[in-house]
């Protein structure tokens, strides 16, 4: 478990600081489960156990990108940081877009959005981009840059901004390079080297602590809004599947719960 150092606490005590982000990464270990059981969440569909399985993964990556995020802030290191906070952005928003979704489908009771939403499941768990190592040409992973655009969008939250400042760092552009590894100025024609450059340090790192603690906190939202909507989906796409003439025989409509 990666923990800040105290020289970090120390310097960045803002809100969304480092303890926000420990105590966040406590809550979001508790929700970690061994496995999923799916015909227990629907003996017809298999949408609830595409959801838990999107949360499950997403939780498990985020926490290993945000813990090894940790480890690279403690040591002031630019470029690693910014690759590893803006990789639990990019997974944290791929799992709340899912979510909002989930949330407009039950909202709407049309069982014609099932059909979408199982698309967008699909694509989130299987896609691909690189046709040697896809499973299935035909499944192509999702825009996860459209995706984070839209949720800045629809609620109005600097969730791009975020998305565009690491990355100056992440690509091998002026901040990921030059503003890294080199000191400002060339007096005399002289270009001194550094493993970090002092005056680049604080605004990256506070732009990664508050990256990786919005990511932490979609994250546990996205489990919240999958708590209080699971079950109305699978009843949903369970009627799906009953009013297309295709519920087994065998299983006894509706789906009694307790």
């Amino acid at each position: 478990m990666a923990l800040f150092d105290d020289s970090i606490k120390g310097e960045f005590p803002e809100h969304n600081g480092p303890e926000d982000i420990e105590t966040a990464l406590d809550a979001m270990r508790d929700l970690k489960r061994p496995e999923c059981d799916g015909i227990a969440l629907s003996p017809v569909s298999k949408a609830p156990a595409q959801v838990i399985i999107l949360l499950q993964v997403g939780l498990r990556r985020t926490i290993e990108l945000a813990e090894a995020a940790i480890r690279e802030i403690n040591l002031r290191n630019l470029v690693s940081t910014a690759l590893l906070s803006r990789g639990t952005l990019e997974t944290a928003c791929l799992l709340w877009d899912v979510m909002n979704a989930i949330e407009e489908v039950v909202a709407s009771g049309d069982r014609a959005e099932v059909k979408r939403l199982l698309e967008t499941l699909s694509k989130s768990l299987l896609g691909g981009k690189a046709k040697e190592v896809m499973i299935d040409e035909t499944i192509e992973a999702r825009n996860v840059i459209t995706i984070i655009q839209r949720l800045s969008k629809k609620f109005d939250v600097p969730l791009f901004g975020f998305f565009e400042r690491l990355s100056e760092y992440a690509h091998p552009n002026y901040h990921g390079m030059m503003a890294t590894y080199t000191e400002a100025g060339a007096e005399g024609g002289i270009k001194a080297f550094c493993d970090g450059r002092a005056s680049s340090e604080r605004a990256l790192l506070i732009t990664a602590i508050g990256t990786v603690a919005t990511s932490c906190s979609i994250i546990i939202e996205s489990f919240k809004i999958a708590a209080a909507r699971l079950e109305s989906l699978a009843a949903l796409a369970e009627r799906a599947v009953f009013e297309a003439g295709t519920w087994p025989k065998e299983i006894e409509y509706p789906v009694r719960r307790s």
